[in-house]
């Protein structure tokens, strides 16, 4: 039995006595062997004397992938030199049985074998180990869990290694990059939340500036650790300390079911494919937010380069977008079911876009915000045109970005757009140019346009900074698709076809 199949059952062993939700709790998912081989195959050379690292190992499937991997390929390896951090003792008594096993089939063929397992948290731990061993490899599948600004995690990453960061996942990876030595390799399933937002800003830069992306693996569906009941959207990343930023290889796959080809030797899944694009196409040098694009076989670098070709800014097209001001626990006691004129003005949720705004609604959402001292200051003028995008798109919504128009129908002066919608404005205040803003309708709800947003964000929140990052067409173009518009009862094939009309593009050319 293969040292990973051995992990395996010691895995499901360790998941089915252990708490669910204290997993989830600690952000820790253990990696299925079908998965955890594929990581393994994704290293390109285990050579001669090799220094591998797992933090957060649990017990031990990665690296008993690498293991058998390294024996598989029949290299010359003279030496392992393991190195693993865990901090769950519930977990310890399977992962010394993983390192005996490790050792004796190492021990078998003649290989050194050296294993030092850290019982300290990766992060807060003695970081000399940056500037006094450098390692060849690094495996891992990093805890995912937001960390405060003034958490120990925080400033540990700050002063080792001048990185802010919001996350766990990124802390690790971080932290196991400055580890590497030049020409190492990392493997890592991790979130692919760090693709695109404000928030990650920060590591992105870090990550593109000291490694080449080599490899990137998409899972189509979100149940990648299908036992835990996680419904994140990760991928595989590999890459490499080198200066070179060479093609990159992008493969996806509808499942989880890795397996190795008798006939290539290597490591694929049922549907899976693969294609290689130019490094430029995930990451734009003119992108000032270093947005990474994961561009798929079936959408292809056409859909990204189409967007990011078109000639404006918001900023050019004298529009802006903001997250909606009112955040409604803080003015709980302005808050009112029902509107009464004079003394209240409409409140919108996400709940109140349906294609239209639809207002009032009888849910457990208020419907209007009492004018006050208080509420005053967040309150926009209910005048001009508004285009209104839900921060968080729900799981019966085919598209990650929905626009709303707003006209200002609603009765009073003011309006409130809560927290989480994403709100297009002029200077707080309504658009003046009616057809403008109709033509943005019918970008942001494209197909064209969602399918490249995918292409950078894998997860369901819309943030404005990501609308803001976005390139529109000429003012003139939209003002031009916003007179086609006559009514907003029209389909995805009509809106698909007013924009292509107009500016020559049509998501379904890039099929």
């Amino acid at each position: 039995m293969l040292n990973l199949e051995k992990a395996d059952l010691l895995r499901t062993e360790s998941s089915s006595l252990s708490d669910r939700e204290e997993r989830a709790f600690i952000g820790q998912f253990l990696t299925p062997a079908p998965i955890a081989a594929f990581m393994a195959s994704l290293f390109d050379d285990y050579s001669k004397d090799v220094k591998l690292l797992d933090p957060g190992c649990g017990v031990g499937s990665l690296f008993s992938a690498s293991v058998d991997e390294l024996l598989y390929r029949k290299k010359r390896i003279k030496s392992l030199d393991l190195t693993t951090y865990e901090v769950d003792d519930s977990l310890f008594k399977y992962l010394n049985q993983t390192i005996e096993s490790c050792k004796e089939t190492l021990r078998e063929k003649s290989i050194s074998f050296v294993h030092k397992n850290l019982h300290q948290d990766f992060i807060l731990s003695d970081c000399s180990d940056l500037v006094s061993k450098k390692y060849t490899h690094v495996i891992m599948n990093p805890p995912y869990k937001k960390i405060n600004t003034d958490s120990d995690h925080r400033r540990a990453l700050k002063d080792s290694i001048n990185l802010e960061t919001t996350n766990l996942y990124t802390g690790f990876l971080g932290l196991a990059i400055e580890m590497l030595e030049e020409g190492g390799e990392l493997v890592a399933i991790v979130p692919r939340s760090f693709c695109n937002g404000t928030y990650y800003l920060p590591f992105r830069k870090f990550l593109l500036d000291r490694v080449a992306i080599k490899k990137i693996h998409l899972f189509e569906s979100r149940k990648v650790f299908k036992d835990d009941d996680v419904l994140q959207e990760n991928i595989i990343i590999h890459c490499k300390k080198e200066k070179l930023r060479n093609d990159i290889i992008i493969t996806a796959s509808p499942s989880a079911d890795f397996y190795r080809d008798e006939k290539t030797k290597k490591y694929t899944a049922s549907n899976l494919t693969q294609h290689i694009v130019k490094y430029s196409d995930v990451v734009k040098d003119s992108d000032g937010q270093k947005f990474i694009h994961i561009p798929t076989k079936n959408t292809g670098k056409s859909v990204i380069d189409s967007i990011s070709h078109l000639p404006s800014t918001l900023a050019d097209l004298e529009v802006q977008v903001s997250t909606g001001p009112i955040v409604d626990f803080r003015l709980r006691d302005c808050l009112s079911q029902s509107y009464e004129k004079d003394f209240t003005v409409p409140l919108l949720y996400c709940c109140n876009l349906k294609g239209l705004v639809e207002w009032p609604k009888n849910t457990n959402k208020p419907n209007a915000i009492k004018i006050s001292e208080d509420s005053q200051r967040w309150l926009w003028p209910n005048n001009g045109y508004y285009l209104l995008v839900k921060r968080f798109s729900s799981k019966e919504e085919k598209k990650r970005i929905v626009a709303t128009f707003y006209d200002s129908f609603l009765p009073e002066k003011f309006i409130g757009f809560e927290n989480k919608l994403n709100v297009f404005h002029f200077k707080k205040s309504g658009i003046e140019n009616e057809d403008l803003v109709k033509g943005l309708y019918i970008y942001l709800n494209s197909t064209l346009l969602d399918k490249y947003y995918r292409n950078f964000s894998g997860h369901t929140q819309v943030n404005a900074t990501d609308l803001r990052s976005l390139k529109y067409p000429l003012k003139q173009s939209l003002v031009n698709i916003g007179k086609k518009v006559k009514n907003f009862s029209i389909n995805q094939d009509e809106i698909d076809g007013i924009l292509s009309d107009e500016i020559g593009l049509r998501a379904t050319s890039f099929s």
